[in-house]
């Protein structure tokens, strides 16, 4: 079991890792803020644009991409705070290519 958990960890961290990379590679890169990156499967990234917390996920949708927005986890009144919840677990290599095309359109 001690040999399986530790595969995982190096699957997932490297998983992880071409995720950030093409994340700080982007030319919209200083659009972008990557935070808890070291908590589990998932980080937040804060979105420095001027699309609502709906239009971002939308776009990611439309872009097969299930992320969600921090706010879509509140309760009551939702505000805009541009925080994606970005599970990385199951990203394929087709996902990180339409996560790279995404990201161009996000920070702008």
């Amino acid at each position: 079991f001690e040999k399986h958990i530790n595969r995982m960890r190096k699957l997932y961290r490297s998983i992880r890792n071409r995720v950030l990379t093409a994340i700080s590679n982007c030319s919209q890169a200083n659009h972008f803020s990557i935070l808890e990156e070291h908590a589990g499967l998932h980080f937040l990234l804060q979105v420095d644009s001027p699309l609502t917390d709906q239009q971002l996920t939308d776009r990611c949708a439309a872009a097969g991409l299930k992320i969600h927005a921090l706010s879509d986890y509140c309760h009551g009144q939702k505000h805009d705070t541009g925080m994606l919840v970005v599970n990385y677990s199951g990203l394929t290599d087709d996902h990180l290519t339409k996560l790279e095309e995404i990201l161009q359109q996000l920070g702008t």
